[in-house]
């Protein structure tokens, strides 16, 4: 989970906009408290990651919903990719064992 109270707020810039600069999908959501529906409306920052944020709640939940992404600068999540980049070149197998040593099969004993 991510800590909100590290959340940069950006206010000023449009939701709109930057949902569509960094290919996030604003939605709706219940209140985890009282079932009102939130919308993801307020951009923020935290590290490499971008999101939107549903206002906090007028019960008083401090939890809204929110949606994030990771920025594309720092490249996908799980393979490194970076924006525009294809796969990476997959290197060499590493030697488990060292060169000095030999493995001792069923046939070497």
């Amino acid at each position: 989970m991510f800590d909100r109270s590290k959340f940069l707020l950006i206010f000023g810039e449009d939701a709109e906009k930057w949902a569509a600069r960094y290919d996030i999908e604003p939605f709706s959501h219940p209140c985890g408290r009282c079932k009102r529906i939130l919308t993801t409306t307020i951009p923020f920052a935290c590290g490499q990651f971008r999101g939107l944020i549903a206002p906090q709640c007028a019960c008083g939940n401090e939890r809204p919903p929110c949606a994030i992404v990771r920025d594309p600068r720092y490249g996908d999540l799980f393979t490194g990719d970076r924006q525009g980049e294809g796969p990476k070149a997959v290197v060499g197998r590493r030697r488990l064992v060292p060169s000095n040593l030999r493995l001792v099969g069923k046939s070497d004993r």
